[in-house]
């Protein structure tokens, strides 16, 4: 498939994709025609580019997202895996959430400073 093929079929811009195949998420295949050189990228990529997506969702880093990624295309990740990689970007999430939270109470802290703010949106 060509890039803009995918580009189309997964609403994803080429630079994105090209960035993924430095980083070696995707892979693809030289093609000649005539003078002209072509990436046809493998059957897989449609699959492996929704599953990056996921784990973006998920608030994956692609560091992150990279070991997992040739895990799972190959169904070497199993459930319990699956399930602990959940778990524990869970703790992380939550871990951010109350960092941020405590920033929110100092900044309201320092707002107070300075006499009677508006913060009915805080």
């Amino acid at each position: 498939m060509l890039i803009g093929e995918l580009c189309k079929k997964l609403d994803i811009s080429k630079h994105t994709i090209r960035h993924y195949e430095e980083l070696g998420l995707i892979y693809a295949d030289a093609r000649k025609a005539g003078t002209r050189s072509y990436k046809n990228y493998r059957a897989d990529t449609v699959e492996r580019l929704e599953m990056i997506e996921e784990g973006k969702a998920f608030g994956l880093s692609l560091k992150q997202i990279k070991p997992l990624l040739d895990l799972f295309m190959e169904n070497k990740l199993s459930e319990s895996q699956s399930k602990q990689i959940v778990v524990d970007q869970l703790a992380s999430v939550e871990k951010q959430i109350a960092g941020l939270e405590q920033i929110k109470a100092r900044l309201k802290t320092k707002l107070a400073t300075y006499g009677n703010p508006s913060t009915e949106n805080c």
